[in-house]
């Protein structure tokens, strides 16, 4: 529930705010294993992250958790949005709050909007970007930008400056490589003359078209 990951939506992205892409979640038991079922935020009913009609505006989607009609809220990808999240799995210890290296790396280096997953156990980076065709999994990490949503907590890092907007990134035909996590980053030529301003980085990362 929120009161008990201690959502505060001021804390969320403001371009993530202001989107009615939201939807709600309930876990329940399939084959064994506990999934995050997509809810309907209106109506309490079933949920896509491909159908439009299911989503709401992050107020709604608060609301039904609020009213135990939910477990959770979460942020659909779309075609029509420029996000990327980047999911690190099994990378966190839920008690100590100790982050496995490779994944501080991935992290630090994105250097956008992250937040503690619903287990605890794992971290959702948000950045602004593109992702090539295919399948952009490797290991415990996995990057989405349409059909998905992913789960919202507010449960921002510790310890760290954390930023509150989506930083622009490009993640060029890439995806991350577990075993080698470094990234090499370049600022573009309208960022070498805005430097307060928010700048769009690409992020070179090992090729995601080799990846299954």
């Amino acid at each position: 529930m929120c009161d008990e990951i201690d959502l505060d939506i001021d804390q969320l992205p403001p371009e993530l705010r202001e989107r009615e892409q939201w939807v709600c979640w309930r876990s329940e038991m399939r084959d064994d294993k506990a999934t995050k079922v997509p809810v309907n935020p209106a109506t309490g009913g079933f949920g896509s992250a491909t159908d439009s009609v299911t989503w709401s505006d992050l107020n709604t989607a608060v609301a039904a958790v609020e009213s135990d009609d939910a477990d959770g809220i979460g942020f659909v990808f779309t075609d029509d949005d420029p996000f990327v999240g980047v999911d690190l799995d099994d990378c966190r210890d839920p008690e100590t709050g100790t982050i496995d290296d490779d994944a501080q790396a991935i992290i630090t280096q994105l250097d956008s909007y992250t937040e503690v997953s619903p287990s605890g156990t794992g971290f959702h980076t948000l950045v602004v970007g593109e992702l090539p065709a295919g399948r952009n999994r490797r290991g415990g990490v996995e990057c989405y930008d349409t059909a998905r949503f992913f789960t919202v907590t507010g449960l921002t890092l510790r310890g760290r400056q954390q930023r509150s907007h989506v930083d622009r990134m490009h993640l060029s035909t890439s995806i991350v490589n577990t075993s080698s996590p470094i990234l090499r980053r370049q600022r573009s030529h309208w960022a070498q003359h805005h430097p307060q301003q928010h700048v769009m980085t690409r992020v070179s990362l090992p090729s995601m078209t080799r990846l299954c």
